[in-house]
């Protein structure tokens, strides 16, 4: 074998394994069959990645996240995640068929994105894994709990040294971010992601407080 082939060999599997290191670090794992499981007691939070969705060259995985209690109808929410080149998080509004979203709502979009600059394109940041502590950005997504409304949101990375504790597992150096519906009150919530298993923890700050955490993670 010549050295010019030898020399490109060596590059595949650099790339290769250097892509596996990075996705098993990863704070959001993304693997279709991927799902995490999360209970407060009374209420329990399933996210499943479902598939893979190709738009403008661009990979997103079909997330679905289910709310539950028991003997009431399920809280379910769609949502397309996709990593940038730094693995932050990115999120696209999910448009199943345009007349699911109001006319009202997409022109509010379109004034939002304008007046604070936001990327004009379905996709906003959502996680930003790089941020540094008290690092703020907004980004438009479909609401939690009506998803033919497009809302603003304010999300801010509060630490990156939180310790979760769970009934199995305590999880060191987590990410703590909080996320608020600056359209709707007493919605605002915070997330915890865990390097190499995603999201551990999820307080919700509304009239009945509610904090999940991770019972189980089953990782591709």
């Amino acid at each position: 074998m010549s050295l010019l082939n030898l020399s490109v060999l060596f590059l595949i599997i650099s790339n290769f394994v250097l892509g596996q290191t990075q996705n098993s670090l990863s704070y959001f794992p993304l693997h279709i069959g991927d799902k995490w499981t999360l209970s407060n007691q009374r209420y329990a939070l399933e996210i499943n990645v479902l598939d893979t969705v190709h738009i403008n060259s661009k990979v997103f995985y079909d997330v679905k996240e289910v709310s539950s209690e028991s003997n009431t109808t399920p809280l379910v929410n769609k949502r397309l995640y996709s990593l940038d080149s730094h693995g932050n998080v990115v999120r696209r509004i999910v448009i199943p068929d345009s007349s699911d979203i109001s006319k009202q709502s997409l022109l509010f979009a379109k004034y939002i994105r304008k007046k604070f600059s936001i990327d004009t394109s379905l996709t906003g940041l959502w996680y930003k894994i790089n941020a540094n502590v008290n690092d703020a950005w907004r980004s438009m997504a479909n609401s939690q709990f009506e998803s033919r409304e497009i809302h603003l949101y304010k999300i801010t990375l509060e630490s990156r040294t939180d310790t979760v504790k769970t009934a199995n597992h305590v999880y060191y150096h987590c990410l703590r971010f909080y996320i608020n519906d600056l359209q709707e009150s007493d919605t605002e919530y915070w997330d915890w992601l865990a390097i190499g298993v995603g999201l551990v923890k999820r307080v919700y700050f509304s009239p009945k407080e509610r904090g999940f955490v991770l019972i189980k993670a089953e990782l591709k």
